[in-house]
């Protein structure tokens, strides 16, 4: 599934794009969070199991394709990924 990025594009699920990318899980914990390894490189992203939308977190693995949008963290701890989608590469 690809998205356009321009101002005026939408996503299936009706909200405008922000910033959608593509990366892989890189770890989860027991506690209802994980962080994703960014396609493009940096940091690994954060995310929350509520950021979650096609995939519950007990069935995401490691090594898992996802595409996210990002977003400044609400702490001031960078930047975390909501609108998390599994996705077949």
């Amino acid at each position: 599934m690809i998205y356009c990025t321009g101002a005026s594009s939408a996503r299936p699920d009706g909200r405008k794009n922000s910033s959608v990318a593509q990366g892989t899980i890189a770890r989860v914990t027991d506690r209802g969070f994980g962080f994703i390894q960014q396609e493009q490189g940096g940091e690994d992203l954060f995310f929350h199991s509520s950021a979650l939308q096609n995939v519950t977190f007990d069935n995401l693995r490691r090594g898992d394709a996802v595409e996210y949008d990002a977003e400044p963290d609400p702490r001031g701890r960078g930047n975390r990924a909501v609108n998390v989608h599994k996705i077949d590469r």
